[in-house]
């Protein structure tokens, strides 16, 4: 009678594990927010018409696929933390002006081979965009304003 009970009670257990296992979600990566940082100039890239990135820091950046030592002089370039390489997630500019002219923020994503995804170019202050899964790296540039434009990106998993 005792084997039949544990032999019961182990058959219960072995059936009700898939809806255990079934009932936890997948945790999100809890939202990222980069330090505060600076581009020193402004820069028009005309990645839409051209399909490349034109600056000094992307070229660099693009020729190195490391972070580059022109960081910060006309676009920063951010390594995406590991838990968002996996998912998709929205990534979020948010910048000061240097003056009254304003900036454009605008963003670049890359794979880990350092080739551009996607971009976002929406007129506008801060951006708003989509970073793919795979997405490696973000090259933020001030499309157009002030120098000396001050800003962070903040990364959320869908």
């Amino acid at each position: 009678m005792a084997k039949r009970i544990c032999a019961l009670a182990l058959a219960l257990l072995v059936a009700a594990a898939p809806y255990a296992a079934a009932g936890k979600k997948k945790k999100k990566a809890k939202p990222y927010k980069s330090e505060e940082v600076t581009i020193a100039v402004a820069h028009p890239v005309f990645y839409g018409n051209s399909g490349e990135v034109g600056s000094v820091t992307a070229q660099e950046f693009e020729n190195t696929c490391a972070e580059p030592a022109s960081q910060g002089l006309d676009a920063w370039v951010f390594e995406v933390p590991g838990p968002y390489r996996k998912t998709q997630a929205i990534v979020e500019t948010v910048g000061t002006a240097g003056g009254p002219a304003g900036y454009d923020l605008d963003m670049f994503f890359y794979d880990s081979e350092c080739t551009v995804l996607s971009a976002s170019q929406a007129e506008g202050t801060d951006e708003t965009g989509y970073a793919p899964e795979g997405t490696a790296w973000i090259l933020v540039h001030n499309y157009l304003g002030d120098p000396n434009t001050s800003f962070h990106i903040e990364v959320k998993a869908f």
